[in-house]
């Protein structure tokens, strides 16, 4: 790691740097504890913007942060990477044990679900901090005054309850999240309107002027008076029909909002939240903490040639899955055939475990070993696929740990063989 970002860094964690690499250098070599620093930085930052952004009349969706974190992810993720290129304890000091071998993967795999955390952590405090501007009680109280005074002083007949009988469907121009349904009333309130006195009346219409200013903030109609508004004692009233119109529909958006996130909180149901995404995701994390591995045996020019080798490789299966008519899944929403996804996967294995002296052969057994390893958690989908069963959570942990093993019991020792031939050097 560069000496300017160094400074960012407490005292105590050069210490455990310095620590690390007298008593373990397989994990410092790994850099995580800079990288672990630098995500809680981030994530307290996130949870700070979540809290200073909220606007009662303009709030944020969560999912746009969500995505949205993922820059300064790809960020903290190159300069880590990056990073990983300058030291591997295994070219320097010869094979280290198993026990090493292990608590190195482990401690990236440790850094790749802390970058992967950054976004559901602001994806998930902007949604919190939404939903909490406004407790329940106060936005059903507001939607109610709010329909209210519109049922009984609107001018548009279509929305105007006055011939819908009292026992068919309640139509309020402003619904309220679903689990507050039962709380917000409905065209029942235009028949209670005549209850109310006048200085009752006028009560609520000065509450529908501090609804809207603090909703939305129209200006139009809030140059009326309570009395004009409630007498329709005004100059122009088309202007007035206007700005009163617009006052609701003004408040119908951020209104609406506030009841989408608040019903997203209770039920959970971001997309980012979903738990089909969430096997998506992890299954593609694992292919990148798989590729991280490589790359740190291989390094990035043999990484370049090996993802443009599958690139290529890929674009075949699907050449030959329609001419052969051997047919095609989605893996993770990328489609690709089945049968030649294995056949790829068995010959990339097979073929890197016979050695050849030569120098250019021996290049390009690496690019195959590395690209069937970075194949490797995909094989579980695919099969699993093939055997018509659906994939969930289960099977990007079944995938994770397949390759794991994989990656440890086949492929780890014949990268050492490979990369350990004297004419690599």
């Amino acid at each position: 790691m560069s000496r300017k970002l160094r400074r960012l860094f407490p005292a105590f964690l050069h210490n455990l740097d310095k620590y690390l690499l007298l008593n373990h250098p397989e994990i410092w070599s790994t850099r995580v504890h800079y990288l672990l620093w630098g995500i809680l930085l981030t994530a307290l930052i996130a949870v700070g913007f979540a809290w200073v952004q909220v606007d009662i009349r303009n709030l944020s969706n969560p999912t746009d942060w969500f995505f949205w974190m993922f820059i300064p992810v790809a960020i903290i993720s190159g300069i880590w990477i990056y990073d990983l290129s300058k030291f591997n304890p295994t070219w320097a000091f010869g094979d280290f044990s198993v026990k090493s071998n292990l608590s190195a993967q482990v401690a990236v795999f440790a850094g790749v679900i802390g970058l992967v955390l950054l976004p559901y952590i602001l994806g998930s405090s902007v949604l919190r901090f939404n939903a909490s501007r406004i407790s329940d009680s106060e936005l059903v109280n507001d939607i109610n005054k709010l329909n209210l005074v519109y049922f009984n002083l609107a001018y548009e007949p279509a929305t105007h309850p006055r011939d819908i009988h009292r026992n068919e469907e309640e139509m309020p121009p402003v619904f309220g999240p679903d689990y507050l349904r039962d709380y917000v009333t409905g065209t029942d309130i235009f028949f209670d309107w005549k209850k109310f006195s006048r200085e009752e009346k006028l009560e609520m219409v000065s509450e529908y002027l501090r609804i809207v200013e603090k909703y939305s903030g129209w200006e139009s109609i809030l140059v009326y008076e309570p009395e004009q508004i409630l007498d329709h004692e005004v100059e122009n009233e088309d202007f007035f029909r206007e700005a009163f119109q617009s006052s609701l529909n003004s408040m119908r958006t951020p209104l609406e909002r506030i009841a989408m996130i608040k019903e997203q909180q209770h039920r959970h149901s971001l997309f980012f939240m979903d738990k089909e995404f969430g096997n998506i995701l992890f299954l593609v994390l694992t292919v990148f903490w798989i590729t991280i591995l490589v790359y740190r045996n291989i390094g990035w020019k043999k990484l370049v040639l090996t993802v443009i080798t599958g690139l290529v490789l890929w674009g075949t299966t699907l050449f030959f899955s329609d001419i052969l008519r051997l047919g095609s899944i989605r893996i993770g929403g990328l489609l690709t055939g089945w049968a030649f996804t294995l056949l790829f996967w068995i010959v990339f294995v097979v073929q890197a475990y016979f050695y050849s002296p030569h120098k250019r052969i021996n290049n390009w057994k690496i690019v195959f070993l590395s690209l069937g390893v970075m194949m490797t958690p995909w094989i579980p989908l695919v099969i699993l696929e093939y055997a018509g069963i659906r994939p969930s959570v289960q099977t990007a942990l079944v995938a994770a740990v397949f390759s794991f093993a994989v990656w440890n019991a086949v492929f780890l020792q014949r990268f050492q063989f490979l990369l350990s031939a004297p004419h690599q050097n």
